[in-house]
């Protein structure tokens, strides 16, 4: 993140806080996903629709769900990778889609409390 010292008269500080906020948040996702992958004991049941739910779920559904769960947080992950992308230099490795930058901005919303495990 930016070193900026308080109180420097950087009038324009408040210009980057996107570029600020997606790195940490971006370094915080993919800690939390190499600890989850690791460590995780929860069984990510927010990937499911809630008509899919049940009282019990079988290996393979346990394995479909952590999958999904870390498909989801590659497209957050990714997501902030592109807002980086555009403020460094752009990437082409990171395609710079405004919609699909949506898209992983409203997941990451969506799954913002289930970031705990």
């Amino acid at each position: 993140m930016s070193k900026r010292k308080e109180g420097t008269g950087d009038k324009w500080s408040w210009y980057e806080t996107k570029y600020e906020m997606a790195e940490f948040i971006l370094e915080r996702l993919k800690n939390y996903q190499e600890n989850y992958n690791k460590n995780g004991y929860s069984l990510p049941v927010w990937v499911l629709e809630d008509g899919d739910r049940k009282e019990y779920y079988s290996d393979k559904d346990e394995i479909e769900m952590k999958i999904n769960w870390n498909k989801e947080l590659n497209e957050m992950i990714n997501t902030f990778n592109q807002i980086l992308s555009y403020k460094f230099q752009f990437n082409e490795k990171f395609e710079y889609d405004e919609g699909k930058i949506q898209e992983g901005l409203n997941k990451f919303s969506k799954y913002y409390l289930h970031f705990w495990d």
